[in-house]
């Protein structure tokens, strides 16, 4: 047991204290509000007026704190630069899966949350003549996974060369007094119950041999 405490204890003291990350857009909007955040959205979309518009009221704060500060990026921009640990984009999760990558070949991390949905759909003459067979042979490309796994190969070579040609840097995080504080606190508490355990344990101890002695002594008078 005071191995496994001690191992516990030293895991916990070594790694700094993180703060945690946005989720969804709800904590997103509440970090923009605290000047913590910034959110970018892509320029010539309606993602700006569709938060404007929005009937949740953290979207509506996210459309208007983008209006006020004109958080705009084009697509000419580069977008590895522009965000940081600071800074969200939206974009298209398969956009954004096309210019990062997935979860393994990139830092960014992909938001689950979603504010709308969009379909696309293939353009075609009214009086195309094999609508039916065109649908049947799509819907067989999705369901038998042939197109994400286009998708994936895509995803996989488009940023390859970017991920090959980067020079990583190991980032050091230095331990703080922040970060300490609560395991200092929790050893100083731990060796003063131990202090305090040890004086009753001594002045119990004391008391008793005393009876003892006391008892003995009495003993031997009477005899």
């Amino acid at each position: 047991m005071p191995f496994l405490y001690t191992t516990s204890f030293l895991s916990f003291i070594t790694m700094p204290e993180k703060e945690p990350g946005i989720k969804d857009f709800r904590d997103l909007s509440k970090a923009v509000l605290s000047t913590k955040f910034k959110c970018f959205a892509p320029k010539g979309t309606a993602d700006e007026d569709l938060l404007l518009k929005s009937n949740t009221n953290h979207l509506k704060i996210l459309g208007e704190a983008i209006k006020l500060n004109n958080w705009k990026y084009g697509w000419d921009e580069e977008l590895d630069d522009l965000i940081d640990d600071s800074t969200a984009l939206i974009m298209s999760r398969q956009l954004i899966l096309l210019i990062f990558g997935d979860h393994i070949y990139t830092d960014k991390k992909i938001s689950e949350d979603s504010f709308g949905v969009w379909n696309i759909a293939i353009a075609l003459r009214k009086n195309f003549c094999c609508k039916k067979q065109l649908d049947t042979v799509i819907f067989r490309l999705l369901s038998s996974g042939l197109y994400k796994k286009w998708f994936d190969d895509e995803v996989f070579l488009s940023n390859l060369p970017r991920k090959l040609s980067r020079n990583y840097i190991k980032r050091e995080i230095s331990l703080s007094f922040e970060d300490l504080k609560s395991s200092i606190f929790i050893l100083i508490m731990g060796f003063s119950l131990s202090l305090i355990v040890l004086l009753a344990e001594i002045f119990s101890v004391s008391r008793f041999y005393k009876r003892i002695l006391k008892l003995h002594g009495i003993g031997k008078r009477k005899n």
